[in-house]
């Protein structure tokens, strides 16, 4: 059965080289992206997960506007930790 689609494809293959690249070209492009998208998604989801207490961390950053220009900063001083 295998060896049947194998067949056809190469034969399609020959035929239509273009257009048969093209096909190629993005379902590799969407594979890709795919796993990078997946290895994004599993990497933020673990993000400080090694701590038993994990869904008691919470991060603390300043909010400032300063002569018109919008910061947010996550440094704290020593006394926080």
């Amino acid at each position: 059965m295998f060896n049947t689609y194998l067949l056809v494809f190469l034969r399609l293959f020959k035929k239509q080289k273009f257009y048969s690249f093209i096909n190629i070209t993005g379902l590799a492009i969407g594979i890709a992206c795919f796993i990078i998208l997946m290895l994004l998604v599993i990497d933020d989801s673990g993000y400080d997960t090694y701590n038993e207490k994990a869904d008691r961390i919470y991060r603390v950053y300043i909010s400032s506007d300063i002569n018109g220009n919008a910061s947010n900063t996550s440094k704290t001083a020593c006394p926080l930790f």
